[in-house]
């Protein structure tokens, strides 16, 4: 795998919103230059607030180096052993399955010593 961006909900909102920093690296997935993950609850979360279509979200998540990532069994019972709300401790588990970077504009509800990009 590439280098790895985990967007959580606050990055999923931004990019939508049109964030030019998020949109660059949803470009260089697109190229194949990094992989970006986005977690299932994440995108719930997201899609919450932003009320997207499946036709919005469809182009967003259409290129191969876009990944959102289950919340299957394994992961959930993996997950539930954490501190914070369901979407903050799958972007977690993400981020450490793949070694990536958490791209967040809360930062504050991760734990000290994991990689952040806050923006």
């Amino acid at each position: 795998m590439t280098e790895a961006r985990i967007f959580d909900h606050t990055a999923i909102i931004a990019y939508f919103q049109g964030n030019r920093r998020l949109f660059e690296f949803w470009q260089q997935a697109d190229r194949g230059e990094l992989t970006l993950v986005m977690p299932a609850v994440a995108v719930a979360e997201a899609n919450n607030v932003l009320g997207a279509t499946s036709d919005a979200w469809r182009p967003v998540l259409d290129p191969g180096q876009v990944i959102v990532t289950p919340l299957d069994q394994s992961t959930a019972i993996d997950t539930g052993q954490s501190i914070g709300s369901v979407v903050v401790r799958h972007v977690l588990y993400e981020a450490r399955s793949t070694q990536g970077v958490i791209v967040t504009s809360s930062p504050w509800q991760y734990p000290a010593g994991v990689p952040i990009w806050p923006f």
